[in-house]
């Protein structure tokens, strides 16, 4: 947090960019996917068929957890706004108690309550909320390990699929140079 009470540049600025970079790599995601759907050249044998449909499965599971993440962003953000609220309230409930109050009037009842009350209130409220933040990072973090997992084996199976054979291609063509030079 910044001196003044609101977000650090640094961290809105950093904060921006990955999101940002969230939403592109799951945008790139789906590209590759439905790039790698259209060029498909099936029948060169069921084992690289296998291996290309694997990819694209990896690739679709990946966008979808890509997906996932970004639709619980929001979520996080209201639970983190909630729970920065509940903080400055236990502040000045804080300062009121420094200041000797007794009882702090509520405007959504009409009633005063002891600050004891309102301040125990108040840290369960806290509480519960980090619980929910947590909760929702770590269901935010496992789809981000599954959305990149997903992505890399999408990835490693399209090469493999789509690469074999210029690669057997080369290593021919290296061996036959390789013998050729050598007289063998």
């Amino acid at each position: 947090m910044a001196e003044d009470g609101g977000i650090d540049p640094n961290l809105a600025a950093g904060q921006r960019f990955q999101e940002k970079f969230e939403l592109y790599v799951t945008g790139l995601t789906f590209t590759i996917l439905g790039l790698s759907v259209q060029t498909a050249h099936f029948g060169l044998s069921a084992e690289i068929d296998a291996i290309e449909f694997l990819g694209w499965v990896a690739l679709f599971a990946s966008g979808l957890a890509g997906l996932y993440r970004a639709s619980w962003r929001p979520n996080i953000y209201r639970a983190h706004a909630t729970k920065m609220d509940y903080e400055a309230r236990a502040e000045e409930v804080k300062r009121a108690a420094l200041e000797g109050a007794a009882e702090i009037h509520s405007l959504k009842d009409g009633k005063a309550h002891p600050v004891d009350e309102v301040r125990r209130n108040v840290e369960v409220w806290i509480t519960s909320l980090e619980s929910v933040v947590s909760g929702l990072e770590g269901k935010a973090s496992r789809a981000y390990q599954l959305q990149r997992a997903f992505f890399l084996l999408g990835l490693f199976a399209l090469l493999v699929a789509r690469g074999h054979i210029p690669l057997t291609r080369l290593i021919n063509a290296v061996f036959r140079a390789f013998f050729y030079l050598t007289g063998s």
